[in-house]
């Protein structure tokens, strides 16, 4: 299982499904929008319609926000 996390570095919101993430012991890659190119945040808008971040991608499966990672936690898995 893959899990992608997209977000900004600074925001309160992805420190925190960070920390949630590393609490959870679920492996990621952070995949920072601020050094990559606009085109990277148009994807994910076009991918899930929301511009909210984090935005976090399970093998193919898209969550956004912290509410929706945390369910996804929270799931079992």
């Amino acid at each position: 299982m893959g899990i992608k996390l997209f977000g900004l570095p600074w925001s309160k919101a992805t420190k925190r499904a960070i920390l949630l993430l590393n609490d959870s012991g679920l492996k990621h890659e952070f995949v920072n929008l601020e050094e990559t190119n606009s085109r990277k945040m148009e994807m994910l808008v076009a991918l899930t319609g929301r511009t909210e971040i984090p935005q976090m991608f399970v093998d193919g499966v898209s969550y956004v926000g912290n509410e929706q990672i945390s369910g996804y936690i929270g799931s079992g898995l």
